[in-house]
């Protein structure tokens, strides 16, 4: 098992916790993981077309002006009605051209000119126009992959097969879905963190640490302070950490 991965191989864009780190989050029952992420799969009609597929994204994922920016210039242009950028001599002219009465507007306008271009590519890709201002993975179906969780919301959203939608928190699983789905996501989690490098370990073995970490009903961490409030006996106790 390595002891750090941070991305996969040939996927820059898709980073992930792997190896010891990874471990120590899911056995200690971390709330806040460094890479949180969901794995959102798509209804029948949505998940064989990527025009319906990105209509669901757009709806899911986070836009800021920064993501659709691909230049930002300052200019110092005193006079709006004569413009010192070429480029936009054209759209100026045609503004003061349509509007009634400007004489008001162009005294109050500043001399510094905070010049903003959009990515075109970008806006159609997102479904913007200039008033509104995860990553495809493709199999034999159209998912989305995110940055950063927000479960239950996603499962409410229209398109979304909620029968498979997965979140890589446990925590959150056990907040929306219970203790049964926690310990599914405990062994699915754990299994990748060993396996993702070749390693092997049996089964039996996972699903008892499985166990031992949901049978209450609730998540317990395996530190100090998940162990030594079970009722145990002293050996037990004396022989995990601290008596």
């Amino acid at each position: 098992m390595t002891l750090n991965t941070f991305h996969y191989a040939g996927v820059s864009s898709k980073n992930v916790t792997l190896g010891v780190p990874r471990l120590k989050e899911i056995i200690n029952v971390a709330k806040n993981i460094k890479t949180p992420r969901l794995e959102v799969w798509l209804d029948a009609e949505r998940s064989r077309n990527i025009e319906l597929a990105k209509e669901v994204q757009v709806n899911l994922e986070h836009t800021t002006l920064q993501k659709v920016t691909s230049v930002t210039e300052i200019y110092y242009d005193p006079d709006p009605r004569n413009t010192i950028i070429e480029e936009d001599a054209d759209f100026v002219d045609t503004y003061y051209q349509l509007e009634d009465d400007n004489s008001a507007f162009v005294t109050r306008v500043s001399p510094w000119l905070l010049r903003i271009e959009l990515n075109r590519g970008m806006m159609i890709d997102k479904r913007l126009n200039i008033t509104e201002v995860g990553n495809f993975e493709t199999t034999t179906e159209w998912g989305l992959d995110t940055d950063g969780i927000n479960l239950q919301e996603v499962m409410c959203q229209y398109g979304v097969d909620e029968t498979r939608t997965y979140s890589n928190n446990t925590v959150e699983i056990m907040e929306v879905l219970g203790i049964e789905a926690t310990r599914k996501a405990l062994l699915k989690e754990l299994r990748n963190v060993i396996e993702f490098d070749g390693s092997y370990v049996n089964y039996r073995h996972l699903a008892l640490l499985c166990d031992v970490m949901t049978n209450r009903g609730h998540l317990m961490a395996i530190t100090r302070h998940g162990i030594n409030r079970a009722e145990t006996g002293a050996l037990m106790r004396c022989s995990f950490e601290e008596t």
